[in-house]
């Protein structure tokens, strides 16, 4: 038996015997440090990964969907709308209904905790909702000024540049055979798109400089995603949407007042495609926040080039 430290036979300090149980103390502290100090998908087993790697990939084959139809929507808004106006509109309609969900569920002490997260993860946050608003805006402009199919396939450039980032900043997994498929996917996008300045004799009517605008948002995109990923499933993915919300409601305005662009009244017509850029927008970033919170960034992003094909036929139909 292991001898009391306060307490032992006639009355004395067994100090060996406290020694052993302090040594053993400090070493079962020590381990239970390193255990939680190493990242949670470090101990997941296979198993675990591959049910996250599926749940990942199948919530953002749903988000394409979403994507999809409201990029198609934003096309058909295209000329009547000033971009930065829809953006303004989406954002808002996002940070509303955040705001209201987390309200009505809260069981903070604080709703300024619930609604701004761990102190933590505010600057993964800010990074997400900064570099998420450049890259809807640069999209939005990309649409009106492009063909929907060329400006969506340039725009999931945004694939391979995640899988980069996620290698340099979380340190994710990616091999020669990840490497090989995004080139090939990169490939397939040009092939696509068919730029004048690599097919010459291409009937693409694509204008570089508009080209410009996609490319800026997969690049905008690929940090937002990552952003996410660094955040993990440690934040609300409605708190990842509200900051979101809140910094384009935000930033539209002043850009719209700073440029000396006028708000537009929409038409009916305009008012229900306004409608549903918002409703698509916000079931597409909800699943997408959730989708990069569970799975590896650059992986499970691949899924999203079905949204190029999905835009083809959509271009085709309308």
């Amino acid at each position: 038996a292991i001898p009391d430290c306060n307490e032992v036979e006639g009355g004395a300090h067994d100090k060996g015997g406290c020694e052993m149980v302090d040594v053993q103390s400090a070493r079962d502290e020590a381990e239970v440090v390193i255990v939680e100090a190493v990242p949670k998908s470090e101990h997941e087993t296979y198993d675990e990964k591959k049910s996250h790697m599926i749940l990942g990939m199948t919530l953002l084959f749903a988000c394409t969907f979403c994507f999809c139809i409201g990029n198609t929507l934003v096309n058909l808004i295209a000329g009547s709308i000033p971009t930065l106006q829809i953006g303004c509109l989406r954002f808002s309609s996002q940070l509303v209904v955040s705001v209201i969900s987390i309200a009505v569920s809260t069981k903070e002490n604080s709703y300024y905790v619930a609604f701004m997260g761990k102190p933590k993860n505010r600057w993964k946050l800010f990074s997400r909702a900064f570099w998420g608003v450049i890259a809807v805006m640069c999209l939005f402009a990309g649409l009106q000024r492009m063909q929907l199919a060329d400006a969506t396939a340039i725009n999931y450039l945004n694939i391979p540049f995640t899988a980069v980032v996620g290698r340099i900043w979380l340190k994710e997994e990616y091999g020669y055979l990840d490497a090989l498929a995004a080139f090939l996917c990169s490939v397939g996008v040009v092939v696509v798109v068919q730029p004048p300045a690599l097919f010459p004799g291409s009937s693409s009517s694509l204008d570089m400089v508009d080209a410009l605008f996609p490319v800026t948002s997969a690049a905008a995109m690929a940090i937002a995603a990552v952003s996410i990923r660094a955040i993990g499933p440690s934040e609300d993915v409605r708190v990842i949407v509200c900051w979101f919300g809140a910094f384009g409601t935000v930033a539209c305005p002043l850009t719209m007042l700073v440029l000396g662009i006028g708000w537009v009244v929409p038409g009916e017509r305009e008012a229900w495609l306004l409608a549903g850029v918002c409703v698509m927008g916000y079931l597409g970033q909800y699943l997408l926040n959730r989708g990069h919170q569970v799975a590896a960034a650059g992986p499970v992003s691949v899924v999203k080039y079905i949204e190029v094909v999905v835009a083809v036929i959509v271009q085709a139909v309308f």
